[in-house]
């Protein structure tokens, strides 16, 4: 007897708008991934600079406070990953 499953597709990466922003960024979790998780906003050296929960699909993620540079977005919903990453300018 043969055991035949589906493959999980991978997940893409996260929608974020603008890549380059002054105030805040728009975060969209890719199709399949819902539910409750964490964003975590990272500086280039890997350090948590924010963690902010998710409870929705779009989340606006502030950056006002974050000095000019690039950063990482790490969206971890059940158990699964996804990244961006934005320039905050100012």
């Amino acid at each position: 007897m043969v055991d035949i499953r589906p493959i999980e597709q991978p997940l893409a990466g996260l929608t974020v708008f603008p890549q380059s922003a002054s105030y805040t960024v728009q975060v969209v979790l890719p199709d399949g991934m819902h539910g409750q998780g964490e964003l975590l906003v990272l500086d280039m050296a890997g350090r948590v600079l924010r963690t902010q929960g998710i409870t929705d699909p779009t989340t606006l993620v502030p950056v006002d406070d974050l000095p000019d540079g690039l950063y990482s977005l790490r969206a971890m919903v059940q158990g699964r990953n996804v990244t961006a990453r934005i320039s905050v300018r100012h």
